[in-house]
C-alpha cells in the first residue's frame, strides 16, 4: 500500500507481520534471495489480479482519483524495487531490533 494509505483504518496495517522463512545468514544473502523472488512474486500477483478482474496496468483510483506515491501513478500492481543496502540496515538495526528477517 502506498505510505499515506498505511494509516487509513479502511487498510489493514503492515506493522504486525510474523516472521517468515529464509536460509539467509546476512543481509547480502537475503537481499540475493529477494532480488531472485521478485519477479516470481510480480508475476504470481499479476496471475491472481488477472482472475479476479483487475487489470494490473490499470490505475489505481480511491474515490475517483488516481493514487499518487512519490510523483509516481500507482496501478493495479504496483512493486517498487528494492531499495539500497543501507535503508534496510537502518530497519533492521532501528525497527526490528536485529532481526533481518523481519524484512520479509
Amino acid at each position: 500500500l502506498p505510505s499515506a494509505l498505511l494509516d487509513d483504518e479502511k487498510f489493514r496495517s503492515f506493522e504486525q507481520v510474523t516472521r517468515q522463512d529464509s536460509e539467509a545468514t546476512d543481509l547480502s544473502a537475503l537481499m540475493e534471495e529477494a532480488k531472485q523472488a521478485l519477479p516470481i512474486l510480480k508475476a504470481s500477483i499479476k496471475r491472481v489480479l488477472r482472475e479476479v478482474g483487475v487489470r494490473p496496468d490499470r490505475l489505481l483510483l480511491i474515490d475517483g482519483e488516481p493514487v499518487i506515491e512519490n510523483s509516481a501513478p500507482f496501478k493495479g500492481l504496483t512493486v517498487e524495487s528494492l531499495k539500497d543496502k543501507t535503508f534496510y540496515e537502518e530497519q533492521v538495526n532501528d525497527k526490528y531490533d536485529g532481526d533481518l528477517h523481519r524484512l520479509l
